[in-house]
């Protein structure tokens, strides 16, 4: 029987799980599972049927529509979409659609699976009936923190990463390699939305303190992404003086193509229960500079592909700054070994084979 899954969610907006949902959806399709969307909506809805999905607008899934009676409500619907969709596997990807799907599924035979991001919920996902994919080792490690058995969880990398984002062969490095070397000064580049807690303010500081050291080599630091905090950073760069060294960039559908065009890159986050980010920078061959928290270290190795840092020591980050500036074949040998690393581990057809594995067989010991 062929496998079709119903992805469902509270919402679909434009930040890691919706997107992390569309990737999944796309790879699964190509190695011919049929996935259906339910969701209360949000920005991504667009793109889901852009795609060729089928979304299936459910609004007592919104956060600010919780209830007994909506959650018995939507379980209803979801039986009979279950059941007149053939479903056979649900994955949900937050706990309360987790938990409205348990009340579905007990009418049907659907086997069921929630992916964890690591957002609070860990105590009550203990409970819960069905298998859970967690996105990094990190989150694993917490939810067991929890009380969840280790039996109960597998670890599934939140890796999206295409055929756009990977280099081929090292005859391709290398050209992107001569590209870079026409591009003055030496530019560090952050991806990531201005939430306040993405670490922009930190990178600043990190800026200000490498242009205070004795003969620095001219840099350039660019932002690339938009958000409510991004008045509050360019008012605080300019008080440090920055201006002539920022660059901001606002949202892009073309993140390669800004990675492209610098010469390192630069993550600070408070947490990161993966770091999507950086995976997409070392696949451009970026060597990176990243926050030493979360499940950042098992993206990025440290050492090899980029260096990990106590986010909130300015001085240390500088320094690693510097040594990037300065030594360029330190930062072709980890933007090489990046990019291979990226290409064998986090790639989203590596991911769709996980997960339609998982699918099959849940209690597979790994």
């Amino acid at each position: 029987m062929q496998t079709r899954v119903l992805f469902i969610r509270s919402d679909v907006k434009l930040a890691g799980p919706g997107r992390l949902m569309l990737s999944s959806a796309l790879a699964l399709r190509a190695i011919g599972v049929d996935v259906i969307f339910a969701t209360s909506g949000g920005a991504m809805v667009s793109d889901i049927e852009s795609a060729g999905f089928v979304h299936l607008t459910l609004p007592y899934l919104a956060v600010g529509k919780r209830s007994i009676i909506g959650m018995l409500r939507t379980a209803w619907v979801l039986h009979q979409i279950v059941r007149q969709s053939r479903i056979t596997v649900i994955h949900s990807y937050n706990a309360h659609a987790g938990l409205v799907a348990v009340l579905a599924r007990y009418l049907n035979r659907t086997r069921q699976f929630n992916t964890v991001h690591g957002n609070g919920h860990e105590k009550l996902l203990r409970f819960m009936p069905f298998k859970l994919i967690a996105v990094s080792q990190s989150v694993s490690d917490k939810l067991q923190e929890f009380g969840v058995p280790k039996s109960k969880i597998r670890v599934i990398y939140n890796a999206t990463l295409d055929d756009s984002f990977i280099l081929p062969d090292r005859a391709a490095f290398d050209k992107l390699q001569m590209v870079r070397a026409e591009i003055t000064p030496f530019t560090f580049i952050s991806v990531a939305i201005f939430t306040g807690q993405k670490g922009h303010a930190e990178v600043l500081d990190a800026v200000s303190e490498y242009q205070t050291r004795t003969n620095a080599k001219p840099i350039r630091m660019v932002f690339v992404g938009d958000g409510p905090q991004q008045a509050a950073i360019k008012d605080y760069a300019a008080q440090l003086g920055l201006e002539d060294i920022l660059h901001f960039e606002g949202a892009s559908d073309n993140v390669s193509m800004h990675l492209d065009c610098s010469h390192a890159f630069i993550h600070l986050a408070e947490m990161e229960t993966f770091g999507m980010v950086i995976a997409e920078a070392n696949a451009r061959g970026l060597p990176v500079i990243a926050a030493n928290v979360g499940g950042i270290p098992e993206v990025l190795e440290n050492g090899a592909t980029g260096v990990l840092v106590d986010r909130e020591n300015a001085k240390e980050v500088a320094n690693v700054m510097a040594r990037f500036v300065d030594d360029q074949d330190l930062t072709i040998q980890y933007g090489w070994s990046g990019a291979q690393r990226a290409a064998k581990l986090f790639q989203t057809k590596n991911m769709s084979v996980d997960l339609h594995g998982l699918y099959h067989d849940p209690w597979k010991v790994e």
